[in-house]
């Protein structure tokens, strides 16, 4: 069976410069990305391919060791969520009895400045 041809598209070079200068696209700036391009492909070295990327050339088997390892540090964090939520939760409480501490003392001096101006009557 035979594909049919359903449109064509002719464009000229001025056409597609002027799409792509329509889109934001210059030649201007497809030379500087391609300078970008050429002088990151120019300084490319596998020492700085590696720092960024160190598990880059791990085997399977150092890689599934490095995951249980990754797996069994998260395990010894989630161990250590409840004596944190304690120690959260009693500075919360710390602070809360701080709070009422305050109120009561701000309290006690507006008293005494309601005292004090009812006895200059």
């Amino acid at each position: 069976m035979e594909k049919e041809k359903l449109y064509s598209v002719e464009l000229t070079a001025r056409e597609i410069c002027e799409l792509a200068t329509m889109i934001g696209i210059t030649a201007w700036k497809v030379e500087k990305e391609l300078e970008r391009i050429t002088q990151e492909c120019d300084e490319f070295t596998s020492e700085g391919f590696l720092l960024e990327y160190p598990n880059a050339l791990m085997t399977p088997d150092e890689r599934l060791a490095d995951i249980e390892k990754s797996l069994n540090d998260r395990t010894i964090d989630v161990n250590n969520i409840g004596p944190m939520f304690q120690r959260i939760s009693t500075a919360q409480r710390k602070i809360e009895n701080f709070a009422s501490i305050e109120k009561f003392e701000r309290s006690i001096h507006a008293m005494e400045h309601i005292a004090d101006l009812y006895s200059k009557e």
